[in-house]
């Protein structure tokens, strides 16, 4: 192969890469890592933790710098900061933040319900497919922000939501229902995040989805026990999973190639040796991170600071404009 083809295969394949990006997506994956630090996102192991393996890098998938026309933001970011839209940087406050587009009148992970509509309540009302609408998640209580106590009333619980220990009602399912209930994590309120995230694919490659969110907790919950180590462990599972995820759309077709991919988290935690384990009001983990994958970064997205309150709008703003119901 000569010198000057294989220079033109280079230019054609990187433009093609950018074509494809450039394209409104159709659909949205949103992954919610749970208390993941924006100081491993950016920076690899943290050296005060761990000085034998100080910047070591964690993340390559979800490499901050790898893709740069991505919408990438956090405390490094050329685009932006986000934070949490919530002082008190806890779990329900966050999802609620998310799912709800606003700050919520919640302080602890023992409030009620979100206020309504959330984020898969609008869709639902706006007759979206219920089998286009998806949420796994291993933590139990995320369903106090992912369904409103109006959306209780009105009945907008007919869409794809299995949450915590929920078995999948489904043949394809059956083998992993049954290993969730057999490998059960060491903590309360969840199942471990390898049954959640078999799910999840399964769903996507059979249904299809417009929006379909993932949220996994194995990471803070290595957090709060204070275990350093199956905490970065469990950081480098989560981007095998992403590039799971990224070869499992390489070959769905016109469905994968319009799919784009939002990796975010609900709070941070402490900088210090003294504190990483925790977070909270006073605590530290109101800076965070988003990553996206399969979206071109758009100069209005770098105006202003994000929170967490507008990944809500974002999501809308790309399903609207793609509207297929």
């Amino acid at each position: 192969m000569s010198q000057w083809f294989s220079l033109a295969l280079f230019l054609y394949s990187s433009l093609s890469s950018v074509v494809a990006h450039s394209q409104t997506p159709k659909n949205v994956i949103l992954v919610l890592l749970d208390g993941v630090r924006w100081e491993e996102f950016y920076n690899g192991i943290d050296g005060k933790m761990d000085p034998a393996h100080s910047g070591e890098q964690i993340f390559q998938t979800m490499n901050p710098l790898r893709d740069p026309h991505a919408l990438v933001l956090g405390p490094k970011s050329e685009c932006q900061t986000i934070h949490t839209s919530n002082w008190v940087t806890m779990s329900l406050p966050g999802y609620q933040s998310i799912f709800g587009g606003r700050t919520p009148w919640c302080f602890s992970n023992d409030c009620g319900r979100a206020g309504p509509p959330t984020l898969f309540e609008t869709f639902i009302q706006r007759r979206f497919l219920e089998s286009s609408i998806a949420l796994f998640a291993s933590w139990k209580k995320i369903d106090l922000a992912a369904i409103s106590s109006a959306g209780l009333k009105l009945g907008l619980t007919h869409w794809t939501h299995n949450i915590g220990m929920q078995a999948f009602d489904h043949p394809e399912h059956k083998k992993t229902n049954q290993l969730q209930f057999q490998d059960l994590p060491q903590w309360n309120d969840a199942r471990k995040d390898v049954y959640t995230f078999e799910h999840a694919k399964l769903y996507l490659e059979r249904e299809k989805p417009r929006l379909l969110t993932i949220q996994l907790v194995d990471s803070d919950e290595w957090g709060h026990l204070n275990h350093y180590p199956n905490y970065i462990k469990t950081l480098k599972q989560y981007d095998l999973w992403i590039a799971d995820l990224i070869q499992t759309l390489g070959v769905m077709g016109e469905y994968g190639k319009n799919t784009m991919i939002i990796v975010s988290t609900d709070h941070g935690r402490g900088p210090d040796p003294s504190n990483w384990s925790d977070h909270g009001y006073q605590k530290g983990g109101k800076k965070v991170w988003l990553w996206t994958h399969g979206y071109t970064r758009a100069p209005q997205d770098c105006l202003i600071p994000w929170t967490h309150s507008r990944i809500r709008r974002f999501i809308e703003s790309i399903l609207r404009k793609t509207s297929r119901t």
